[in-house]
């Protein structure tokens, strides 16, 4: 019986620990959506689960000689995605004013960010925040967006005039260097490809194989 005992006692407890473990991993989501009718895209979506996947869409991706919606399923590394998800409980899951008041602030885009989870749910929406954890979280998302816009550029040029590769790369090197694009795993694959084609300029592969490596110089 004692023995009967301890094994439903260590079914439970596994099976806590699994309930636990899927909501950590699939429990709740962080949705960014942006829209600036000046900019190409004009309107973009990261959607990112707490497992670290997620994906991203664009409505009018940089497409040669038309525009039409784009598509990339993406993921998200920690500490990154730690600290954005720590950031949505923080801030009541958005359910707060995350918009400034007063004063002049130039038209950045309408943004909204929304959390979804079993621990709650909420969302606002922004041109600029007066919340530095809000704003960080957004230029974050904002880098993440420019990393997948790059490499969709790059998966084009390289289709239809790798002549243009070598200029999409090297403004791809300076924003990384800035940290205006980041979590450069979702395109290393494309990098590597590119790195490996002889038919490409040798400074552009010199260049696909640095970022590949997580490299800027």
């Amino acid at each position: 019986m004692h023995r009967l005992a301890g094994l439903l006692v260590a079914c439970m407890l596994c099976l806590v620990a699994s309930a636990q473990e899927a909501g950590k991993q699939g429990g709740a989501t962080i949705t960014f959506t942006y829209k600036n009718d000046k900019l190409a895209p004009s309107d973009y979506q990261l959607k990112i689960h707490e497992d670290g996947n997620g994906t991203y869409w664009s409505s009018d991706g940089a497409v040669v000689g038309e525009r039409k919606p784009f598509e990339q399923e993406i993921t998200v590394t920690p500490p990154l995605l730690d600290s954005i998800f720590a950031v949505a409980r923080s801030e009541k899951f958005f359910n707060v004013a995350c918009e400034v008041n007063g004063g002049h602030i130039a038209f950045q885009g309408h943004k909204t960010l929304a959390y979804e989870g079993p621990d709650g749910r909420g969302s606002c929406m922004f041109n600029f925040s007066k919340d530095k954890q809000i704003q960080k979280v957004n230029d974050d998302l904002q880098s993440i967006s420019s990393t997948i816009e790059a490499g969709h550029r790059l998966f084009l040029a390289r289709q239809h005039d790798k002549l243009s590769l070598d200029a999409e790369l090297g403004t791809l090197l300076e924003s990384v260097k800035d940290g205006r694009s980041i979590e450069l795993q979702n395109i290393r694959p494309l990098l590597l490809e590119i790195a490996a084609d002889p038919t490409v300029l040798n400074r552009a592969r010199q260049r696909a194989s640095l970022l590949a490596a997580g490299k800027t110089k």
